[in-house]
């Protein structure tokens, strides 16, 4: 629990840089702790958007691994996407 609560804080930081903030960051690890779930929530819209456009959604080739809830304003990240999403921060 304590690393989830780790990563949490590191993804706040990185997206108070960025000047976003967000309703709610949930990390969880999946079956195992080797990998995990990202939940990001945000108020708006635009930050959602916002958001996407700082991992260049809208060019990847390969969205695995990211899911956009746009009627919550969420983004999921789990597998290579979390991971490179992490190393950003």
């Amino acid at each position: 629990m304590a690393g989830s609560i780790r990563i949490e804080n590191v993804i706040e930081k990185q997206l108070d840089l960025w000047g976003l903030c967000p309703f709610s960051v949930v990390f969880t690890f999946a079956i195992s702790e080797s990998s995990g779930l990202l939940s990001i929530t945000f108020y708006i819209n635009s930050d959602l958007d916002e958001f996407l456009g700082k991992l260049e959604y809208d060019s990847l080739c390969d969205k695995t691994g990211i899911q956009v809830l746009r009627e919550t304003n969420t983004v999921l990240l789990e597998g290579q996407a979390l991971l490179t999403f992490y190393t950003q921060c």
